[in-house]
C-alpha cells in the first residue's frame, strides 16, 4: 500500500463514526487502524476508541479499516473475551460472547478497548490487538 493510499485511508478513518458515539470518543483517544499499525509503541497498553469493520470467524476475529482487507496485517486482532479458558464455564462464557459478537460480523462498529502491540492473534497474523473491550457501538449505514 502506498503512502498516499494510507494517508487517504487514515483521513477517512479519522473522520468515520457516528455523532452518537462522538461524546464517548472525547473521553479516550480516538485512533484509526492505520494509526495503530503505524505507531504500535505509542498506543501499546492504552485505552483507545476506534471505528472499524468487525470480522468474527474461527481463529480470525479482527477489526479492519475495510470490510474485506487484502491482508490480515491491515487489521488488528479482536479479543472480545479475555479469558481465562480453563473450565467448562469459561468455554460457555466464550461461546455466549462469540454469539453476541457474531451479530456484528461484517458491520461497521466503534469499539473502546485496550491496544496491545504484542497480541497479534492466531499465528501472529495481525498488527496488534484490541482486548478488554468496554464499549461497542454499531455505526449507522452511510
Amino acid at each position: 500500500m502506498s503512502a498516499r493510499t494510507i494517508a487517504a485511508i487514515a483521513a477517512l478513518a479519522i473522520g468515520a463514526g457516528s455523532a452518537s458515539a462522538q461524546t464517548e470518543r472525547d473521553s479516550d483517544e480516538y485512533v484509526s487502524i492505520v494509526q495503530l499499525i503505524a505507531h504500535p509503541d505509542r498506543y501499546h497498553g492504552k485505552v483507545v476508541f476506534l471505528t472499524a469493520y468487525a470480522t468474527i470467524r474461527h481463529e480470525g476475529n479482527s477489526l479492519c479499516m475495510v470490510p474485506k482487507a487484502a491482508s490480515s496485517k491491515d487489521c488488528v486482532w479482536l479479543r472480545f473475551d479475555d479469558g481465562p479458558y480453563e473450565t467448562e464455564q469459561d468455554f460457555v462464557r466464550y461461546d455466549r460472547a462469540r454469539a453476541k459478537w457474531q451479530q456484528l460480523s461484517g458491520k461497521l462498529i466503534s469499539v473502546r478497548g485496550t491496544f496491545s502491540k504484542t497480541d497479534t492473534g492466531h499465528f501472529r497474523m495481525y498488527s496488534g490487538g484490541i482486548g478488554k473491550i468496554s464499549d461497542v457501538y454499531l455505526e449507522p449505514r452511510k
